[in-house]
């Protein structure tokens, strides 16, 4: 497997940090930048220029329209790029004052500058203007990074301080956004494929550890948005070498407990009452399977917690709910609890 996540990641590891006063004491000198599974909290800060009323006007198309992305080098030098913008999702896409967008780069001007192959970037927005929405943002951010230390099978993030400027009124508004990795790219490091029809398969098809991770995962942060055999949520990975295993990887946790987002609603097809009520949906195993998985959750307690609390993006008060959360499902854990699903 290779050691970095994609050179696309590589891209905003170079952006020039955003000089802004509130942020100051998360800047960090460029060359001290790492990849980690953790957290960043340094903001990197990239500029996109297109016609909103234009792109707000086609969210229920997949329709592409011309945009501008910019950002400072290393060398600390203005690079301009033309790219193609669309809308995405589902739910978000609808109800979100600024969807979220699928960012197409020109491959290229991004295999001259030795950024690769993959030129695909989901882009998860701030959807409305409200100090909730920019939580519900970062603690969508947080849960990405939390699955990132339990699992190496994760799609790759960064947190981005984006300004949008309008061409149609030249209007300029300074927000957050989440990129996330081309799925590709993460194949490509497991040596996989993604699958797109990998609709209605068992467990049994599945690396045994990194399906259970998966469905803990959702169980601890409350989540029950997804489905193994819809493919709703989750991305899976085919290996190309026929004796492994598949694998998946999630993403879009909105709706789940953690992060608590005022729009979410509990799911009526499990009689969920609240959208922090916890109810595993994933796999069933015999309780002796579970020793490993449920004993990585265990060991990595104190290192989630650490992410947490370090997340200061986050106020006291947000982090100090998601740690009551977690604590809760912990507590579970030490009672002995052992995952299964009700409604196989």
């Amino acid at each position: 497997m290779k050691s970095f996540p994609d050179n696309f990641l590589l891209l905003l590891l170079t952006l020039a940090i955003l000089p802004s006063p509130a942020f100051a004491s998360n800047d960090i000198p460029l060359q001290q930048a790492q990849i980690t599974s953790r957290p960043p909290t340094e903001l990197w800060h990239v500029t996109l220029e297109m016609d909103l009323d234009t792109l707000f006007s086609q969210k229920r198309t997949n329709n592409y329209l011309p945009a501008k992305f910019s950002f400072k080098n290393e060398n600390g030098e203005m690079v301009e790029w033309d790219i193609q913008v669309r809308c995405r999702g589902r739910f978000r896409r609808m109800k979100c004052e600024f969807p979220p967008l699928m960012l197409k780069f020109p491959k290229k001007q991004m295999k001259a500058a030795g950024f690769g192959k993959h030129n695909d970037v989901k882009l998860v927005t701030h959807c409305a203007t409200s100090k909730q929405a920019w939580e519900n943002l970062f603690r969508e951010y947080l849960t990405y990074q939390l699955y990132a230390e339990l699992s190496p099978v994760n799609l790759e993030t960064r947190l981005l301080r984006i300004t949008y400027r309008d061409t149609g009124s030249g209007e300029e508004m300074v927000t957050y956004g989440i990129y996330i990795e081309d799925v590709d790219a993460l194949a490509e490091r497991f040596d996989a494929k993604k699958c797109k029809d990998c609709f209605g398969m068992g467990a049994s098809s599945f690396d045994q550890q990194n399906l259970q991770t998966h469905d803990l995962f959702q169980y601890m942060i409350g989540n029950t948005d997804w489905s193994v055999a819809t493919m709703r949520n989750l991305k899976i990975l085919a290996p190309k070498n026929e004796a492994a295993k598949y694998m998946v990887a999630p993403y879009d946790f909105d709706f789940s407990g953690l992060v608590n987002a005022d729009y979410a609603r509990p799911n009526p097809d499990y009689q969920q009452m609240d959208i922090r009520e916890r109810i595993y949906l994933g796999g069933n195993w015999p309780a002796g399977e579970w020793a490993s998985t449920l004993k990585l959750f265990q060991d990595k307690r104190s290192a989630l917690m650490e992410i947490v609390d370090q997340f200061e993006m986050l106020s006291r008060k947000a982090r100090k709910d998601i740690r009551k959360f977690l604590d809760d499902f912990y507590d579970e854990l030490d009672d002995g609890f052992v995952p299964k699903n009700q409604y196989f």
